[in-house]
């Protein structure tokens, strides 16, 4: 027995697979989930990068002070190599004082402070009378001085810089007044003046004879 549906088109059931409609559900859902998946990609780069970020910053934070060091380190390598010139140049004029510099340079060198000399003068000092209130460098008979300006990595260096030349005996230093620059590399600012000790002159003597003929006068 044969049977004849007589629906119209329309109204006949589809014995088949819809394609069209499984397409219409599947395609939206899988690129939902493609999209998801790219997303969650970019998510975890963009927290990989921050994280590089922020890493870096901090190795910057922590290099810092060794960069400021070294910015000192270099600035007191070159003023020292410009003053090593002076002093052979003064060595080739026969100035008195031209072994003062190479002296107070190889001092400063080993006294381990991170001091960069920004400005260096030599001149003589005139001894002021004994028991002077504005001799700056009492107990000591200095002949000549130093005037300088400098810049160091922390107060610790310029402590340590006073105290290698109030230990000897040959020389005599007063600190002025030092400060923390504003801008970057922050360092101290600081001036100094150094006396270096010469040979006091021979104690003045009364000329022999001279009480006698006043009284034979």
């Amino acid at each position: 027995m044969v049977e004849i549906n007589l629906l119209p088109r329309e109204l006949k059931r589809r014995t088949g697979p819809d394609y069209f409609r499984l397409a219409y559900t599947v395609l939206p859902a899988l690129a939902l989930t493609v999209m998801a998946v790219l997303q969650v990609g970019a998510n975890a780069e963009n927290a990989r990068l921050q994280a590089e970020k922020e890493d870096l910053q901090l190795e910057v934070e922590l290099l810092r002070p060794y960069v400021r060091d070294q910015a000192i380190l270099n600035g007191q390598r070159a003023q020292l190599t410009k003053i090593a010139a002076v002093d052979t140049a003064l060595r080739g004029g026969n100035k008195a004082w031209s072994g003062d510099i190479s002296r107070f340079t190889s001092l400063l060198q080993a006294s381990g402070a991170r001091v960069a000399l920004v400005g260096l003068q030599a001149s003589p000092f005139n001894q002021p009378a004994e028991g002077a209130k504005e001799n700056p460098y009492p107990a000591r008979y200095v002949t000549r001085e130093l005037l300088l300006t400098g810049q160091a990595a922390a107060v610790s260096d310029i402590v340590r810089f006073v105290r290698t030349f109030e230990a000897r005996t040959d020389y005599g230093i007063q600190l002025g007044s030092f400060q923390l620059t504003a801008t970057e590399p922050r360092v101290y600012t600081f001036n100094a003046r150094v006396g270096i000790v010469g040979e006091p002159p021979p104690p003045k003597t009364e000329e022999k004879g001279k009480s006698g003929s006043d009284d034979a006068k």
